[in-house]
């Protein structure tokens, strides 16, 4: 992607199952996601906050640098550096103009600690 070795992260792309109403919604115990890992991210924490609505937690917060080609969705979970985050919004796709294979996905992610 940018030329640096990066590091690798697991994404959990979630199953999918039917509900009592024939929707077909995210599996919510994760039992059953598809886990694939991806070379060559980078990783760049953002800073905590907590969230006082009548609990403590706190709201880490990050940007996922993932090279061109990698599938991911809005609905999936990466696993970095052992911790677990949930995507925040579509990922973007980015394409280098100027073809120096500077292209790649970047997604916000985000994880809730409380």
């Amino acid at each position: 992607m940018l030329g640096i070795p990066g590091e690798t992260v697991t994404v959990l792309t979630a199953a999918f199952i039917e509900n009592r109403y024939g929707r077909y919604i995210v599996d919510p115990d994760w039992g059953n996601a598809t886990e694939t890992d991806v070379d060559g991210c980078l990783f760049a924490p953002q800073s905590t906050s907590e969230d006082n609505d009548g609990r403590t937690a706190v709201l880490v917060g990050a940007r996922l640098y993932l090279p061109a080609g990698t599938i991911l969705g809005s609905t999936d979970r990466v696993v970095i550096r052992g911790a677990t985050y949930e995507l925040d919004g579509e990922p973007s796709i980015w394409a280098d103009p100027f073809g120096s294979g500077l292209d790649g996905i970047e997604a916000q992610v985000r994880k809730v600690e409380g």
